[in-house]
């Protein structure tokens, strides 16, 4: 079946995923299924297609705290560099630390 979205009443179709899907669950298995996605923090479709291509799928209650820590040691760093750019202080090393950084920030977007 292929779904069709409306945009100021004209039918088209979903060129990006033009394919849909559809599967029967029992009520235990349904609200099994919604808790695992709400505890995800993803949409159901983000749950679903990732579990069903088998990338992973992390609770936001375990990575939340990481995040949280992650963006203030950014901020700090964001923080010195700018001291550094304004006062033409030197400090080695610290390109590396911001690459560093920055890979594992992109790590974690998955």
């Amino acid at each position: 079946m292929i779904q069709k979205s409306q945009s100021n009443g004209v039918s088209k179709l979903n060129t990006k995923r033009p394919k849909s899907v559809a599967f029967r669950l029992s009520e235990s298995e349904f609200s099994q299924l919604q808790e695992r996605i709400k505890n995800s923090g993803m949409t159901s479709q983000e749950f679903l297609l990732r579990s069903a291509l088998d990338k992973p799928i992390l609770e936001k209650s375990v990575y939340q705290a990481f995040l949280l820590e992650l963006r203030r040691q950014g901020v700090n760093l964001n923080q010195l560099v700018r001291a550094c750019n304004v006062g033409n202080i030197d400090i080695p090393g610290i390109e590396k630390l911001i690459k560093e950084l920055e890979e594992k920030w992109l790590s974690l977007k998955l």
